[in-house]
């Protein structure tokens, strides 16, 4: 994923990185700057703002071989930013990645520290503020540990609008250019959970009954949930998961997502963002074949 992080996320990693008793969040900062699944974003005022923000020794012997490192592996240098004295670094940052990267992944998070820092022109994961489930705490377990799979169970949630509000909070963030592919062996739609996609281009797998009464009431109960779907059957050997897929982004859970709801204890929801898995899992989508 694509990552634009705020210079109070390098300060408190970095003043902190020798003290003894490490905070849970210094932890997952480490695990934030050093994953190689992940692209920065570098400008040289951002690069500016964040030396500065350091004593001369303290940026030659820490941050600098850091930045150093990033630039050689896993930078993507924004050039050209707008020169409005209104517009903050990060906000010209984000505004040109919208605007002028081709080779944008599906994720883009900016992350900070403090809400001070964060954008004022696309929704920001606030470090100090982030709390499970909501879907700034998930963004920044991806962030931290991709390709693993973050996991969320059903005693995460307190109400099932935490669920829907978190399904749809996913939706929004996540670029939706290409086809979202949905497996569904059961196709219980009487739920909310895929409202915010129902305009959006699916493709949907899943088991077609053989009766032409029961296939026609199927194929028009799933036309009525999406406005722009194209339906492909399988075997029922051939599916059994719940699983969304957009780009990299996977989303599956154990259970029907008509089951999903916070008092029903059978479930898990387990979100993972991996090009090699995403890749792999959609091979099996040759299996089968298109029926509308």
């Amino acid at each position: 994923m694509d990552l634009l992080l705020a210079p109070d996320v390098f300060v408190e990693y970095f003043k902190n990185v020798h003290k003894v008793n490490n905070t849970s969040i210094q932890s997952k900062l480490h695990l934030l700057l050093y994953n190689s699944n992940n692209r920065y974003l570098l400008s040289h005022p951002l690069l500016t703002i964040i030396e500065k923000s350091f004593s001369k020794a303290q940026f030659d012997a820490l941050v600098g071989p850091y930045i150093t490192h990033l630039i050689d592996n896993r930078a993507l240098i924004v050039k050209n930013l707008p020169k409005e004295a209104a517009v903050s670094v990060i906000d010209a940052m984000v505004k040109c990645y919208h605007d002028f990267i081709d080779n944008k992944k599906d994720l883009f998070v900016n992350i900070c520290v403090s809400e001070n820092n964060a954008s004022k022109i696309c929704n920001s994961v606030v470090i100090n503020r982030i709390a499970k489930p909501e879907v700034n705490w998930l963004l920044f377990e991806i962030a931290c540990i991709n390709p693993q799979s973050v996991t969320l169970r059903y005693f995460d949630f307190s109400a099932n609008a935490q669920i829907v509000e978190l399904f749809d909070n996913l939706f929004l963030r996540v670029a939706k250019s290409n086809a979202i592919l949905i497996y569904d062996r059961q196709s219980n739609l009487a739920h909310p959970y895929f409202k915010a996609i129902a305009n959006s281009l699916i493709f949907y797998y899943t088991t077609i009954p053989r009766n032409n009464v029961e296939k026609a009431e199927k194929i028009n109960e799933i036309k009525r949930m999406f406005r722009k779907v194209i339906i492909f059957s399988g075997r029922a050997n051939q599916i059994h998961e719940r699983r969304i897929c957009i780009g990299d982004l996977i989303i599956e859970t154990d259970d029907d997502f008509w089951n999903l709801e916070f008092d029903r204890p059978t479930w898990k929801i387990d979100i993972t963002y991996s090009s090699y898995i995403s890749i792999k899992l959609k091979e099996k989508c040759k299996l089968f074949q298109r029926v509308t």
